[in-house]
């Protein structure tokens, strides 16, 4: 590209205008318009660093499209974290069931210990008479009483363990609802993002091109007025090499002719470029109208 946009500024597109948009004058040297043509290479340069720029803003919102794939990422490594956190809860409820079951078959033992309680009352009822064996049977009641009790708080204890369970795995099946929604507004937002960035990207690239499109053609345009306008001085200049042959008196009246036509012919291109060139300016969108495009 760099050699390309370098053949656009050959010493022969020269423009009409100064830098500062101000007109050049009729009988500017070569080496002003050689300055004139570094200038508008500087022009050239500068607008290939902006898109340099541009290309620079392109990456970063690259980089920035990789730090949103990262977080995806993250979410996804929490996701599966969180199914890892449900698989342990359900090995928990597993471990739950087991106990109660466990919890179930020792209040079938209690139960059949009190029914042998209950029995063993009985049995010292009818034995009212014999004495000696009440201190054992109230020794035994006291002891049943007391597991009785201790197998009593062990339930409360695991019916607190269960409701603790459950509540743990309510939790966790919320923050699972709350990371899958928050992954999904994260895709959401890389896709968004991703799209805006192509979309930005393609729009500066097309700009760009457009920009160094019209350059070109304003070089050429610009080429081809100095060719015909240095053809004319040529054709002039060769005009007025024939009549300095001619006789001393007329030589010098059609000399001072030829030199009122010359003068009328290249006031009339000077105005004529001026038009184009005020045309030019006036069709170009402004730098602040590029930039707030952009």
């Amino acid at each position: 590209m760099s050699s390309s946009l370098s053949s656009w500024t050959s010493p022969l597109s020269v423009s009409r205008r100064t830098n500062d948009r101000t007109p050049r004058k009729q009988d500017q040297t070569p080496e002003e318009l050689q300055d004139e043509v570094k200038k508008l290479r500087n022009d050239l340069k500068d607008t290939q660093g902006r898109l340099a720029r541009s290309h620079n803003d392109a990456a970063k919102l690259v980089a920035q499209v990789k730090a949103y794939s990262a977080r995806h990422d993250e979410g996804l490594q929490r996701i599966q974290e969180l199914q890892g956190a449900t698989a342990e809860a359900a090995t928990l409820r597993a471990r739950l069931k087991e106990v109660e079951a466990a919890r179930d078959a020792e209040h079938l033992a209690f139960l059949q210990q009190s029914v042998a309680c209950q029995e063993l009352q009985r049995k010292r009822d009818e034995q009212a008479k014999q004495l000696e064996e009440l201190p054992r049977l109230r020794s035994g009641l006291v002891e049943v009483q007391s597991e009785l009790k201790e197998r009593t708080e062990q339930l409360a204890a695991s019916q607190a363990a269960q409701a603790a369970a459950e509540a743990e795995l309510t939790c966790i099946r919320q923050q699972l609802q709350d990371a899958q929604a928050a992954t999904a507004a994260q895709q959401q937002q890389l896709e968004e993002a991703r799209a805006a960035a192509e979309a930005a990207q393609q729009q500066q690239h097309q700009q760009v091109l457009d920009e160094l499109k019209a350059e070109h053609a304003q070089l050429q345009t610009q080429h081809d007025e100095v060719q015909q306008a240095r053809e004319q001085l040529q054709q002039q200049l060769e005009e007025v090499q024939a009549s300095s042959q001619l006789p001393r008196q007329p030589s010098c009246l059609h000399s001072s002719c030829c030199s009122s036509s010359r003068r009328g012919l290249a006031h009339w291109q000077l105005s004529l470029l001026r038009h184009r060139r005020r045309s030019r300016l006036s069709s170009r969108p402004s730098p602040a109208s590029k930039k707030s495009s952009s």
